[in-house]
């Protein structure tokens, strides 16, 4: 199954690259909404870091300013690093 999801997901993202690299008409807005919303949602760490992996998979097509998007995700990532810290410190005590 996580193979199968793996696979699903690199296919995504090459759409979505090719898309967005060849200036075809993408709505980046909602691709970035619904990343922020996975992101609000996503309590495991294999599916944050596959969000994350979303957008530095839009950080690296050059014809996308990932930076205007940053606030929306940011508090999130934040929150993960938190969150990961915290376990890691509460594992250690």
């Amino acid at each position: 199954m996580r193979e199968h999801s793996k696979k699903i997901d690199d296919l995504l993202k090459d759409t979505v690259y090719r898309s967005l690299d060849k200036g075809v008409m993408f709505d980046l807005d909602k691709l970035i909404d619904a990343i922020c919303v996975k992101l609000a949602d996503c309590k495991n760490q294999e599916g944050q870091m596959t969000l994350i992996k979303w957008i530095e998979t839009l950080h690296s097509i050059t014809s996308v300013n990932i930076l205007e998007c940053v606030p929306r995700f940011l508090e999130k990532l934040f929150l993960i690093v938190e969150e990961q810290n915290t376990e890691k410190y509460k594992l250690q005590s």
